[in-house]
């Protein structure tokens, strides 16, 4: 008797899993989205300094950077938490960035909306900025 409660029960799981609309939508999703993004980024606009990415959860990451020579605070270290907001394709994803806690010198805007090209490992900012993640040879 429980082998046929066992058995209906994953059956029921199964049949959520396939019909649910989050899984059938997005089938060019990683399992860990935000691993996506994860890895080094130059930025050529603020002193050719490098980005890092790192994952927090399923669709959030932190980026940790450090000041260019552009910015106050020259070669300081800085962070920003970012939220992955839609996914319409598997080529261009919608992110959300800020930069208020841990980038308290940006001397404009510190919420900012990007869009991560994935097929073009890079991340297009609002301000025409464009970081290119950089590749591992490793």
């Amino acid at each position: 008797m429980k082998g046929i409660h066992l058995l209906i029960l994953l059956s029921i799981l199964l049949i959520f899993i396939l019909t649910n609309k989050k899984y059938q939508h997005y089938p060019f999703l990683p399992k860990f989205v935000s691993e996506a993004l994860e890895g080094y980024y130059f930025d050529p606009l603020h002193g050719g300094c490098m980005r890092r990415i790192v994952p927090i959860s399923n669709t959030s990451f932190l980026i940790e950077g450090v000041y260019g020579t552009d910015e106050p605070d020259t070669g300081k270290n800085w962070f920003a938490e970012g939220n992955i907001l839609s996914y319409p394709s598997e080529a261009e994803w919608e992110i959300h960035v800020d930069f208020r806690r841990g980038k308290p010198h940006k001397m404009y805007d510190t919420l900012m909306i990007a869009k991560f090209m994935r097929s073009d490992r890079k991340i297009v900012w609002e301000d025409g900025n464009e970081w290119k993640k950089m590749v591992s040879l490793v």
